[in-house]
């Protein structure tokens, strides 16, 4: 089975009839788990919209007009919140959930409209206070990651400060861009202006932990609801369904081996030539990857082999 989540800057919840459209939308599509920004709730909303939706969900914000930021769990899915954690009010938070035995972190984030990084230093305190466990970090950031690929027209310095500390965020905690990932060289945006020339961007992403990469099926950017921001889909496979095989692990003696140590260097070459204008951070987890393909590979081989002399 599988476990969809996804991520939408909805520009205001307050409107009746908006909210009512968009919550039947988000139950129809099935969506299991929802980050939203810009809701607009306060105190005396965050209760009513509570009893609309009608399934788990928790509520940050303290104003009718702006910020505000809310995660809900589809009311026909049996995921629990066992946790809230809230870092910021409107800004940063988060639930702890389990799915199938494994304890995830979601944190839904909606970054400053400035180059102001107060926001994501509590994220990343938040993080390495608790580096033990496994995050999907998702919203609305504000702040693209990569100038060349995730932005068209504008000024490319923009948010430079939020996006350094974002990028050290990624780097000190093993997050991946997943998108970015799926996608190394492609140009999609998830918001656009409506001044001329048209500046796109994208600033809706999710940033997941190394150690469940194995079980990203998919993410991808498709039309949002009522709003000038696009939503980002991320479906995880296998985390409601049979359990696999288990973790690879290596065996060290292979490592020595002249013909494996052969075999990795050709993998690193052809991924560095094939991917040759990709930014560092895609190319090293795509080396990774092939590194990890490479080695399983080789292993049963090797086991296989033994197998036969010893018979």
């Amino acid at each position: 089975m599988e476990t969809q989540i996804v991520t939408l800057n909805i520009r205001g919840l307050g409107n009746h009839n908006k909210r009512n459209l968009c919550f039947e939308w988000l139950k129809q599509n099935k969506f299991e788990i929802i980050l939203l920004q810009e809701v607009h709730c306060n105190n005396v909303t965050k209760c009513k919209w509570k009893d609309e939706w009608g399934g788990p969900c928790v509520f940050s914000g303290n104003s009718s007009q702006k910020e505000g930021v809310a995660i809900l769990i589809n009311p026909k899915s049996d995921i629990k919140i066992e946790n809230e954690i809230e870092l910021q009010i409107g800004r940063v938070l988060g639930v702890e959930i389990e799915l199938n035995d494994k304890l995830l972190t979601i944190i839904n984030i909606y970054g400053p409209n400035k180059d102001d990084i107060t926001t994501f230093k509590l994220l990343e305190q938040a993080l390495l206070e608790h580096d033990e466990k496994t995050y999907i970090i998702g919203g609305d950031f504000n702040t693209v990651l990569n100038s060349n690929l995730d932005k068209k027209n504008g000024n490319a310095n923009y948010h430079n400060k939020c996006r350094e500390l974002i990028h050290e965020i990624i780097s000190t905690n093993n997050l991946i861009d997943v998108w970015r990932i799926k996608h190394p060289e492609k140009k999609q945006y998830t918001w656009h202006s409506n001044q001329t020339p048209f500046v796109h961007c994208r600033l809706d992403y999710f940033l997941v932990s190394e150690n469940i990469l194995n079980i990203l099926k998919s993410c991808v950017i498709k039309p949002g609801f009522k709003t000038d921001h696009s939503m980002v889909s991320l479906t995880l496979d296998n985390l409601q369904g049979e359990k696999g095989p288990g973790y690879f692990k290596l065996n060290n003696s292979i490592l020595l081996d002249a013909e494996y140590q052969t075999k990795i260097k050709q993998s690193i070459t052809e991924i560095i030539t094939l991917n040759n204008t990709a930014n560092p951070n895609t190319k090293w987890e795509l080396i990774k990857g092939a590194i990890r393909n490479e080695s399983i590979k080789y292993s049963s081989f090797k086991k296989k082999l033994n197998l036969k002399n010893e018979n």
